[in-house]
């Protein structure tokens, strides 16, 4: 039973990131401007706008390239679950 329900949870992982990666087809390569009030870490703002930059560059190449949409997004959702694991990371350490 344990194993069904970490398979659930690995599929709906896996459709939650490919669903975030088409996020990445129309977005800008720089970050937006913070609402009134907003002071994340600078670290981390910079590493979050050097994670969406390469995200956004990673999939207009592969797009260049001539590569199949649908195989550039399923490429940028693992770029995404890498970059995640490696905020993650980051987290656990600080």
């Amino acid at each position: 039973m344990e194993m069904v329900k970490i398979i659930l949870t690995l599929t709906h992982l896996r459709k939650t990131l490919v669903e975030a990666a088409w996020h990445y087809l129309t977005c800008s390569g720089r970050p937006k401007d913070l609402a009134k009030g907003q002071a994340p870490d600078r670290g981390a703002r910079r590493h979050a706008a050097k994670g969406v930059r390469r995200l956004v560059e990673r999939r207009e190449a592969l797009l260049a390239r001539g590569v199949h949409g649908n195989k550039a997004n399923v490429a940028t959702a693992r770029e995404l679950a890498c970059w995640v694991w490696a905020v993650g990371l980051m987290a656990e350490e600080a």
